[in-house]
């Protein structure tokens, strides 16, 4: 009868097993694509700015506020991931904030403004 208990527990575990293994991987990649979607994101507004820069279209002084924007923004993420995930809220907060980044440096570069050499 002993065995019996154990041989049903041993094929229980091992049914179940894999299903608690794939909700583990999907709940990681959900949260590491949102991650992963954010720092793709900082490089791209990161390389916006150093074009801009780079073609006259920001002064210097407009660069440095973009630049101190994006430290803003990588460190509300390092506080969001301080307690090892992010939350939905944390996520959208930063997203917000990258929006409103992504609308001034295009603002900046299209103004009349022109950096002189």
């Amino acid at each position: 009868m002993k065995t019996l208990k154990i041989a049903a527990v041993a094929a229980f575990a091992a049914l179940s097993l894999p299903a608690f293994a794939q909700y583990g991987t999907q709940q990681y990649g959900a949260q590491q694509y949102g991650e992963s979607r954010i720092d793709q994101r900082q490089a791209n507004q990161r390389e916006r700015i150093e074009r801009g820069l780079r073609n006259g279209q920001l002064t210097q002084r407009e660069a440095e506020r973009l630049f101190e924007h994006e430290r803003r923004i990588r460190r509300m993420e390092r506080m969001a991931l301080a307690d090892g995930r992010m939350s939905r809220s944390e996520r959208a907060a930063i997203e917000q904030e990258q929006d409103r980044l992504s609308r001034r440096i295009a603002r900046l570069r299209h103004n009349d403004e022109q950096a002189r050499y």
